[in-house]
């Protein structure tokens, strides 16, 4: 198969087991596709959320890392990244997530929010 069509299959799948809050599956079929494609934002991406669905915060701050190499202005990887922080209780780096947020997005009012609780 034709290393696109390939990708394109490997997303449609990403975004079934997503749906089905199948994150164990999740987690393969995205290393299958960074596998195949080392700079695909899409699956660094879905691999953080499926690392941080199943408790593994700090792979999956390491990945959401990663997304942001590929897309510095991802706004769903940044707030990811800070809800990641949060619940290390590192409140430092989760501020500097939701503030990079508002940098993006300042009507961010879910980042406005979580960041006004940090400050508290």
């Amino acid at each position: 198969m034709e290393p696109i069509l390939e990708y394109d299959k490997l997303a449609r799948a990403i975004e079934r087991r997503v749906g089905e809050n199948n994150w164990q599956e999740v987690l393969n079929i995205s290393a299958q596709m960074i596998k195949l494609s080392p700079g695909s934002y899409k699956g660094h991406f879905y691999r953080a959320n499926a690392l941080l669905t199943l408790g593994q915060v700090d792979q999956a701050i390491a990945e959401y890392g990663e997304s942001l190499k590929v897309s510095p202005g991802s706004l769903p990887s940044w707030m990811n990244l800070g809800l990641a922080f949060m619940q290390k209780n590192d409140r430092e780096n989760a501020a500097r997530a939701f503030q990079k947020v508002l940098e993006i997005d300042p009507a961010n009012k879910d980042a406005q929010s979580r960041l006004n609780s940090l400050r508290q």
